[in-house]
């Protein structure tokens, strides 16, 4: 064992000896794939991906295509030059280019890494596993995409989520005056509260 002790004299109290030492515990090298919802998205992101790696950019190209066939803003752009979306489509573009992105890395990790043996989601972040499950195809779910935000209307029109550290009961007690929701349980000590726009 590499104790850290013997190389890093005075950094080390205490009871414990902190080590390395080759890992023989359960095998870790199956790995899920997490796709996440439209909240993990910021302009700029993956840029320099998008710069360097062919298919990561192959799946752009198909993806501004496929917004360019519906009078849409090419998704690229939220990567490259957000400030020239029009307002009016900031959200969609947004989101298109987060599904996509999705897809595009999933794209790039198969060409250098072991396939995961799960994909999971959450929110729109499971219409990319479907598509990187082979569930679907990349331009039906584009589609998808599109009518999802068509059905949705603009956004907070209907209200807005906002995420508490607090149970279900505990909400329910503190606002139950209040015209509000509880819309997810995430655990036990976390949950999403719906509130109405007005």
């Amino acid at each position: 064992m590499y104790s850290a002790r013997t190389h890093y004299q005075g950094l080390y109290t205490g009871k414990w000896e902190i080590g390395i030492m080759p890992y023989d515990g359960i095998d870790f090298s199956r790995a899920c794939y997490m796709f996440s919802g439209q909240g993990s998205s910021i302009p700029g992101m993956f840029h320099s991906a998008y710069r360097q790696i062919d298919v990561i950019r192959r799946r752009f190209d198909e993806a501004d295509d496929l917004a360019l066939s519906v009078d849409l803003p090419p998704p690229s752009l939220y990567l490259t030059n957000s400030q020239v979306i029009p307002n009016k489509h900031l959200d969609i573009t947004r989101n298109l280019a987060t599904y996509t992105v999705q897809v595009a890395l999933f794209d790039h990790l198969l060409t250098c890494r072991t396939p995961p043996v799960l994909l999971t989601g959450s929110s729109q972040g499971e219409y990319a596993a479907l598509v990187c499950s082979g569930a679907i195809d990349f331009a039906t779910m584009f589609e998808v995409n599109i009518a999802r935000h068509k059905i949705c209307g603009q956004p907070n029109s209907l209200g807005y989520l906002m995420a508490v550290a607090a149970s279900p009961t505990s909400i329910t007690d503190m606002l139950s005056a209040y015209d509000i929701y509880i819309s997810i349980v995430n655990c036990p000590e976390r949950s999403v509260i719906a509130i109405p726009s007005d």
